[in-house]
């Protein structure tokens, strides 16, 4: 009865919750759903501050910011701004951190490195309004609650940025008109 539709489900499944977002309940954000017991899925709780999230990633953080390993974090494309919420109390969820950088238009998905130091994030709309190529974003977040834009890869063709997922050391980007592009994470800093 609380949930009708929705634009993507992530699930963490080390957690046993379902994150629907960019949905009708919630306002748009964090629909929290425990799916612990497949057959009996039991509202856990939601997260609107951010309005509407177009994707997301939960995770069990054991990254390198010490105050906040052990804890449930979600890593939100929330349009506008690049958010991290704790989300271990499903009824107290907290933001910890917001961020955008310039040229930012439609932030629309991102994933975390394995060792959840990096956030990439693609920006859909970025390149149809800035004079560059396909971009990805590059951001440090060992700070959860002061994550920051260290570079962005701009690759050599003019093709929007879709999704991007990350395995080992490197990155697998669906790109508009040019397919899958994947980038090499050995030197991520610099970009």
């Amino acid at each position: 009865d609380e949930f009708s539709d929705a634009h993507n489900l992530a699930i963490n499944e080390e957690s046993g919750y379902a994150y629907a977002v960019g949905g009708e309940s919630c306002n748009g954000g964090l629909h929290m759903v425990n799916i612990q017991h497949v057959n009996e899925p039991q509202n856990a709780g939601c997260y609107r501050e951010d309005g509407y999230i177009h994707d997301t990633q939960c995770v069990i953080y054991r990254g390198p910011d010490a105050t906040y390993q052990g804890r449930e974090l979600c890593f939100n494309s929330s349009v506008s701004h690049f958010t991290i919420v704790d989300v271990t109390d499903k009824t107290k969820p907290t933001r910890l951190a917001a961020i955008a950088v310039d040229g930012n238009t439609y932030i629309h998905q991102g994933w975390l490195t394995p060792d959840q130091r990096y956030f990439l994030l693609d920006d859909e709309m970025d390149e149809w309004f800035g004079p560059h190529n396909t971009r990805t974003y590059i951001f440090d977040v060992s700070e959860i609650d002061a994550p920051r834009f260290v570079n962005a890869y701009t690759a050599a063709i003019p093709a929007v940025d879709h999704n991007l997922y990350i395995t080992g050391t490197y990155a697998y980007e669906a790109n508009y008109t040019s397919g899958l592009r994947i980038l090499d994470l050995k030197n991520i800093e610099q970009g």
